[in-house]
């Protein structure tokens, strides 16, 4: 009847200034452009499992961690570097 609820954004983070990514369980990781006010790209598939779960490996480089996998993502052209899928994370998160 109401068709698919969206879950809450669980990781808010900012990049720089002028950026902020946010990521949830349904699988949208989303950058904004907090000078514009608008979207900069959208990911579709990458889980943020909570807040915990989204942090900045260096300068470039985003992990998001969700309930079987792992993502790194290129902040700087917005890509997908590597996304490790595993049942067994479930059991071993470390975030």
């Amino acid at each position: 009847k109401y068709g698919h609820i969206k879950k809450v954004a669980l990781g808010l983070l900012e990049l720089s200034k002028n950026r902020m990514v946010s990521g949830s369980q349904d699988g949208d990781l989303i950058f904004y452009d907090l000078i514009h006010y608008k979207v900069i790209t959208k990911f579709k598939d990458i889980e943020c499992y909570s807040q915990n779960s989204i942090k900045m490996i260096d300068k470039r480089r985003l992990i998001v961690g969700g309930c079987n996998e792992i993502n790194i993502i290129d902040v700087e052209d917005y890509q997908l570097i590597t996304k490790f899928q595993d049942a067994t994370i479930r059991n071993n998160l470390l975030f």
